[in-house]
């Protein structure tokens, strides 16, 4: 991690080319307003994260071009003063689209929920976390010079701590715990994990005339077993699970 100065954001879009970039942002940092107005003149999205900035810091971030909040949470002090803190600053700090981890452990159901009730389910989308592991088995893997855990419970470990890195859920499954801890259908969820990212990133999505043919195909049991996925791109068939 880096301070966020304008010659590393230009270095980045150099190495980048074109590609869509979404960059998370601790606005709290040195140089951090100029950073964020200056990724967004090059295309870039800009998310904060990783923080504990006052309000103030927040609207500063907001009204310089960025967009979105990295898994609300988490990354930020694991010890959180009842009076104040980044939860309660966020909430009411309208204007971004928030992602949130749904496993149910990165968040509480319970603020899982509230999170959903004070922010809206059309500016929150999910997302896993997930580093190299995902979907692996319990067990040890590397991630760059780093050997990491898999739990029983999908989280992401340093060997030995209770502290989180990162996470092996599949999108798929999120789907279903997110559906679980709203008492919802899947479908009324599905957006958040593909059309409210998409949006935000300025995709294309949803099928037209003359589009991709881009789409899931799933099997369900009730109340929320999923019994076979496919997912088609340009009307080709991957047989995911």
């Amino acid at each position: 991690m880096l301070d966020p100065k304008s010659e590393c954001i230009d270095q980045l879009r150099q190495t980048t080319g074109d590609d869509p970039l979404l960059l998370t942002v601790a606005p709290e940092r040195s140089e951090a307003i100029s950073a964020i107005s200056h990724a967004v003149s090059l295309g870039i999205k800009v998310s904060l994260g990783h923080t504990n900035a006052p309000r103030k810091r927040l609207i500063q971030a907001l009204k310089a071009g960025a967009t979105a909040f990295t898994h609300l949470g988490n990354g930020c002090p694991k010890q959180l003063a009842r009076d104040d803190n980044i939860l309660w600053r966020m909430f009411e700090t309208p204007g971004f689209t928030v992602s949130l981890i749904p496993d149910a452990i990165h968040v509480s159901p319970a603020l899982f929920r509230l999170a959903h009730k004070l922010i809206g389910a059309g500016s929150i989308y999910y997302v896993t976390d997930a580093m190299s592991a995902a979907g692996a088995p319990p067990g040890r893997y590397k991630l760059a010079r780093l050997e990491l855990e898999v739990g029983d419970d999908q989280i992401v470990r340093l060997p030995g701590s209770p502290n989180f890195a990162g996470s092996a859920l599949e999108p798929i499954d999120g789907i279903f715990r997110a559906a679980e801890m709203l008492n919802c259908s899947w479908r009324e969820v599905w957006p958040n994990f593909s059309e409210i990212p998409a949006r935000l990133m300025n995709f294309e999505h949803g099928m037209k005339v003359g589009g991709p043919a881009d789409f899931c195909r799933l099997a369900v049991a009730p109340p929320n077993q999923l019994e076979s996925l496919k997912v088609y791109f340009g009307g080709e068939p991957n047989t995911v699970t």
